[in-house]
């Protein structure tokens, strides 16, 4: 995917969405290609984050290019869920959100459609 790799060494290539939850030891962020991005969000535990919410640029359907816990990775998850559509509530300073379930000790790629 272009988005993870384009803009590797340019500031517009990278944008934190949530560095700050350590609450639940998440890190999302985005990285950008010429024209489309990407939201990575990582879970550093071994609990299930169920109804996790990802702020998104922008209102529309989404999907998971990538769930590191699937089991052909090695991981714990049978299948992956894909579809995502976003919802008009402002979240982690983006205009829209998204509700995941972020996978334990795992890190997730979603693009919008």
């Amino acid at each position: 995917e272009p988005s993870l790799h384009r803009l590797d060494f340019e500031a517009a290539g990278f944008q934190w969405l949530d560095c700050t939850d350590a609450q639940h030891s998440v890190l999302s962020y985005m990285r950008h290609g010429d024209d489309r991005s990407v939201i990575v969000s990582l879970n550093f535990t071994p609990q299930l984050r169920e109804s996790y919410r990802i702020g998104v640029p922008a209102m529309g359907h989404y999907r998971m290019l990538l769930n590191s816990d699937l089991a052909g990775y090695g991981g714990t998850s049978p299948e992956q869920i894909s579809q995502f559509e976003a919802e008009n509530i402002p979240w982690m300073g983006q205009p829209c959100l998204i509700v995941v379930n972020l996978p334990p000790l795992a890190g997730v790629i979603i693009q919008q459609c």
